[in-house]
């Protein structure tokens, strides 16, 4: 590494906000994957725009605001597509969150919470209505009226804005930079505390590499008392076991301090693989205004 890739990379990139044009807009492709002894149980694949309309940085961090574009659904199973478009319809509510983010790029507060939880109320009163009294929707109700009442934890949570936003809209160090809360697929009970960490892997004149991986904080012990109540049957009473991978890359065009792309990916497997969860983010620049 030479010394001006060495001092770009501790010094942090950062947006060059005063000869960029907002919005910038980026193409997210999302793939999803349940895998059971060979057969794919669940797949979906779905695409959706999103813009940085604005970046404002503050002295605690910055202000930054991000528009959603629609979701397209691009592969999927048959049998999950109703559910699939009924769980697309809470998207809605966040298709325009301002948030304030500290110095690592972590949201600290949701500055338009109101016009979040509106948007839901119309969606719940709305096109959701002729579900609220369906008990096997209500769960899922329940937990999004608190989610959009109080929406920041639930950003926080989103592995989406995981990726996004300490990563790319704050500070870089070769320290573990920040802690986040990871939401397992396999046992849906557990949250996982995971510490990420960053490292430099190459530069140009014309852009930076980075990648980001995340350490977990496991109770192993927990872990292999719900294996065995869920899973150990199923897999022929393997022995069990548990793999986790949380990793990001990202190319940033180095003038500007914009984010290129980012391949991001979050895997789960346990019994030597015969049960796997897959999440994958694929992240790419389109333009500026």
């Amino acid at each position: 590494m030479d010394d001006t890739s060495q001092n770009m990379f501790t010094e942090g990139l950062s947006l060059y906000t005063q000869v960029l044009k907002f919005p910038l807009s980026y193409k997210v492709t999302q793939y999803n994957e349940l895998n059971i002894k060979g057969m794919i149980l669940n797949v979906t694949k779905t695409e959706f725009d999103f813009n940085i309309a604005s970046f404002n940085k503050t002295d605690e961090g910055a202000i930054i605001h991000i528009k959603l574009g629609s979701h397209r659904l691009l592969e999927y199973k048959g049998i999950f597509k109703k559910f699939i478009d009924f769980m697309s319809l809470f998207n809605i509510p966040f298709a325009d969150i301002q948030l304030r983010l500290n110095s690592k790029g972590i949201p600290v507060e949701v500055l338009n919470q109101p016009e979040i939880f509106t948007r839901w109320v119309n969606l719940r009163e709305g096109e959701l209505k002729t579900f609220l009294t369906d008990n096997s929707v209500k769960p899922i109700i329940e937990g999004a009226d608190k989610d959009f009442s109080d929406s920041l934890q639930a950003i926080k949570d989103s592995l989406f804005y995981q990726f996004l936003l300490p990563p790319v809209y704050g500070e870089c160090s070769q320290k573990p930079i920040h802690k986040v809360i990871v939401q397992s697929q396999l046992y849906q009970s557990e949250k996982f505390p995971v510490a990420i960490e960053e490292n430099f892997i190459s530069s140009t004149p014309q852009e930076v590499e980075i990648i980001q991986a995340g350490k977990f904080n496991i109770d192993w012990s927990k872990l292999e008392t719900l294996y065995d109540k869920q899973y150990k049957a199923i897999c022929n009473d393997a022995k069990f076991d548990y793999n986790v991978l949380y990793q990001a890359k990202y190319r940033y065009l180095t003038r500007y301090g914009v984010m290129r792309d980012c391949i991001a990916e979050f895997l789960e497997d346990t019994a030597n693989k015969s049960i796997v969860s897959k999440q994958t983010f694929n992240i790419q620049f389109i333009k500026t205004n």
